[in-house]
């Protein structure tokens, strides 16, 4: 029983740690970085994670923004995060990085 007990509360401990920690805070990320093709590993992937998670810390944008602001705003966050202007995965983006920051 005491072991079970014990088990428990240790699983418990780890589960928490690895919810606080910086990479499980990076995940989201580190998945968007994926969807804009850099390859992991390089320093251009690690570039992008750490401004994606910038900018996510930012949060959505106020309901009276306009939608010509929004979508700059989305094409400089972009264009901040190493992928290429004029590109397919420029464009996927901008669509992710619009509909992220529309309020709902």
């Amino acid at each position: 029983m005491l072991v079970r007990v014990t088990a428990a509360a240790a699983i418990a401990a780890l589960a928490m740690i690895a919810a606080a920690s910086p990479a499980a805070a990076q995940y989201p990320s580190r998945g968007a970085c994926d969807y804009y093709e850099f390859p992991p590993g390089t320093p251009e992937y690690r570039v992008c994670v750490e401004r994606e998670l910038e900018m996510r810390r930012h949060g959505r944008v106020p309901r009276d923004y306009s939608p010509q602001r929004l979508v700059a705003d989305s094409e400089r966050a972009c264009t901040y995060y190493g992928v290429p202007p004029g590109t397919p995965r420029f464009e996927r983006c901008v669509r992710r990085e619009v509909e992220l920051r529309t309020p709902q």
